[in-house]
């Protein structure tokens, strides 16, 4: 558990500051940002994440999910309504719950 906590707050702090991209000066190196095809996969397997990881975990992934939301929805990623909604059609009260947790993310971006 703690390799794992250690490499999602890796990827917390990796989204945190790569996410978006960056505007470059002139004359100066080009600084680093997540490609979009790892955007994608990334966009595409959080909610999966958080759903089926536990609780300590989940919670950083939230904060992830945050932050991505933040910066793309509903722009690049109109389907996270869809993903949440089928997790939360679901009879196991872990993957309830870890959709609702997802749901409450994308609703404080808009509080």
């Amino acid at each position: 558990m703690p390799v794992k906590q250690s490499g999602v707050v890796y990827l917390k702090n990796m989204v945190n500051g790569s996410w978006e991209d960056k505007e470059t000066e002139t004359g100066k190196p080009i600084p680093f940002s997540i490609h979009e095809q790892d955007r994608a996969m990334i966009r595409d397997a959080i909610i999966d994440a958080i759903v089926h990881s536990p609780e300590l975990i989940r919670n950083v992934l939230a904060v992830i999910l945050n932050h991505i939301i933040k910066n793309d929805f509903p722009g690049r990623w109109t389907g996270i309504v869809d993903k949440i909604n089928v997790f939360l059609q679901s009879s196991d009260p872990q993957i309830i719950s870890g959709a609702l947790l997802c749901f409450h993310s994308l609703v404080k971006v808009y509080e």
